[in-house]
């Protein structure tokens, strides 16, 4: 018996209504130059003001930037030439890294990098306004405007977000090669998208279900859609390799130290599983706080159940989404979204930079959200604005008011993930189809 649900079912769960795909319609409506033109002017000098503003003297840290500037010198400078790779990154992240290496003039590098950085966010924007949504590349831009402040020029980690958002458009356009090909490219640079590898081999799966026929003919079309799997993962797991494999025989310490790196961090004061350990607190189990990894973090006794119940979650909560694809409940983009906000919630870690990750998606494939907003007004207020008033003035990492915006903070992005799990539509949308 085929365990998969009928093709006609799985197509009225994953189209929009006829309001939405008028909606839709509207959305796509490609914005006149002059219009995208004044918008991106209006982008660069807001992105000029936030970097008037991260410079601002004794208020916030290059760290970051000063590390990338570090890490690209020693590949490129320092003997033996192109043996010095990242601690902490995939190798591939080196290409970002030396945009602090130009232009190499007296322009200082982190300067240079977040030139780079707002011209990649201001041609994204344009893009995504002509060949997605002009209302969706408004929704972006003010995600990550709002979201990520602080982060959004001083990392890179806005180039696996747009790799991972060009995959899905290119999945959701049959192209699953490429979509295979750019995936493997945002793995190289962060090893995030690798949990996005399993919904591109559903959604492929599920999009090449046969019609009715013949035995025969059925069992040539299983075989045809093994293939294609075959071929898609392949294509992965071969770029994969190939960009940690060379640098593995050149250096294979330090190619290979962003995993025991990661692995040996501790929980991040930002992580859900912080917040628990927090909440641990007030039931007899303390917590200190302790700077290492370059983070703030808290330990205590409940920490080593908390990461073995994270990596639970995270395993389950994703062969879930996996699942869910599979049968036809959620939509590729839906499962993006979801697999990538359950690596957020169960990760041990939950630095700033990483809703960059994911709000390109939630911009594309949601829209306008009033959870994510508020999600994104939290997020910048913890950082940068408590960061510096409570530990930069205080030292105080286990600070109540701190924690408990984080705390708030987390439990509104869990709610988001379990909706977005569930497949759900973004607030504003779902309650004006309830009451519409």
């Amino acid at each position: 018996m085929n365990s998969s649900p009928p093709e006609e079912a799985i197509q009225r769960h994953l189209l929009p209504s006829p309001a939405d795909q008028a909606t839709d319609e509207t959305s796509r409506a490609k914005p006149a130059w002059l219009l995208l033109g004044f918008e991106v002017c209006c982008l660069a000098g807001i992105l000029s003001l936030i970097l008037a503003f991260i410079w601002s003297p004794g208020y916030l840290t290059l760290g970051d930037v000063k590390e990338y500037h570090q890490y690209a010198l020693a590949f490129w400078t320092q003997p033996p030439l192109f043996h010095q790779f990242p601690q902490e990154y995939p190798p591939l992240a080196l290409i970002p890294f030396s945009f602090t290496l130009a232009p190499s003039s007296s322009m200082l590098y982190y300067w240079a990098f977040a030139g780079w950085m707002g011209l990649i966010m201001c041609l994204s924007y344009l893009w995504l306004a002509r060949a997605v949504s002009h209302r969706k590349a408004l929704v972006y831009a003010l995600y990550l405007l709002v979201g990520t402040l602080a982060t959004l020029l001083m990392r890179f980690d806005l180039l696996p977000a747009l790799a991972t958002l060009g995959a899905l458009l290119l999945a959701e356009r049959k192209r699953y090669s490429w979509a295979y090909s750019l995936l493997a490219i945002g793995a190289l640079l962060k090893l995030y998208p690798v949990f996005l590898l399993p919904v591109l081999l559903a959604a492929q799966w599920r999009d090449s279900t046969p019609t009715r026929a013949a035995a025969p003919e059925q069992l040539r079309a299983l075989w045809q859609r093994g293939k294609s799997l075959i071929k898609g993962a392949g294509i992965f797991v071969f770029l994969a390799a190939l960009g940690f494999g060379l640098p593995l025989l050149i250096n294979p310490q330090e190619a290979s130290s962003v995993f025991s790196y990661n692995l040996a961090r501790p929980i991040q004061v930002e992580s859900a599983p912080g917040s628990l350990l927090w909440v641990g607190s007030f039931f007899g189990f303390p917590i200190q706080g302790v700077v290492s990894f370059g983070s703030l973090n808290i330990v205590g006794p409940l920490e080593n159940a908390l990461k073995s119940l994270s990596l639970l979650g995270l395993v389950a909560g994703s062969f879930l989404v996996y699942w869910r694809v599979w049968r036809g409940k959620l939509s590729a983009g839906q499962a993006f979204v979801a697999a990538l906000g359950l690596a957020l919630v169960f990760n041990k870690v939950l630095s700033p930079q990483y809703f960059i990750w994911i709000l390109p998606l939630v911009a594309y494939v949601a829209g306008f959200d009033l959870i994510w907003l508020i999600i994104c007004i939290l997020t910048t207020l913890i950082y940068p604005v408590l960061y510096h008033v409570y530990f930069h003035v205080g030292h105080q990492i286990t600070n109540p008011v701190f924690l408990t915006v984080i705390a708030i903070r987390n439990a509104l992005l869990i709610g988001a993930v379990v909706r977005a799990v569930q497949g759900k539509r973004s607030w504003p949308a779902r309650r004006k189809a309830v009451h519409g």
